[in-house]
């Protein structure tokens, strides 16, 4: 099946959630995620998917660390500008390119494309900041926006004793997870003073 009909097949779908949510008095979220075969990883089929939705019952939680994945160079300041009526929900995670010790993206992406199943290399969560998210940018676009709307960490990086797995028990002091989390929130709430965001 190609591209556009399954859009167009999901499109009934994407109606009958936003028609129960306004039922329901509440916006659901499309969370962003980056990777061969995921719809909303490159955004464009989002605006395909939420045409004619009113943005009040269905909105989109834009991931700017997979956005990054997806548009590094710049693809992510278009994007972050392309949806802002929709933008309802802001995810920040960081990330650096690292290198693919197994076949991380056949598990991950059972749609890709034969012969893109094993890339060199893949996204490596971080902490935030440590990454090559431009945070700033991002802040600055999110303000032009006048975005208004939950914005949510992610602690879904290597060296959180298993909690960015979903771990219940961890392998590491909880205090440690906890001075983690402390940094992250630091590192953005001072990139959001500096946007005259808070």
């Amino acid at each position: 099946m190609g591209i556009e009909e399954r859009l167009n097949q999901l499109k009934p779908q994407m109606r009958e959630l936003a028609d129960l949510n306004k039922r329901y008095r509440t916006c659901g979220m499309y969370h962003t995620h980056a990777g061969p075969g995921l719809i909303g990883g490159l955004i464009w089929d989002l605006m395909i998917l939420f045409e004619g939705l009113d943005p009040r019952w269905m909105g989109i939680n834009y991931d700017i660390g997979h956005a990054t994945v997806e548009g590094g160079f710049g693809g992510w300041m278009t994007t972050s500008r392309l949806i802002k009526h929709l933008m309802r929900g802001i995810a920040l995670k960081d990330f650096a390119w690292t290198q693919n010790k197994m076949n991380a993206m056949q598990s991950a992406s059972p749609n890709a494309l034969p012969g893109i199943m094993n890339p060199k290399y893949v996204p490596g969560w971080c902490a935030l900041g440590d990454g090559m998210v431009n945070f700033p940018g991002f802040f600055s676009i999110v303000k032009a926006n006048h975005f208004s709307g939950p914005v949510q960490l992610h602690f879904q990086y290597h060296g959180m004793g298993g909690a960015e797995n979903g771990a219940r028990t961890l392998t590491i002091p909880k205090q440690d997870v906890l001075t983690a989390m402390r940094r992250d929130l630091t590192r953005v709430r001072e990139v959001m003073r500096n946007q005259q965001l808070i």
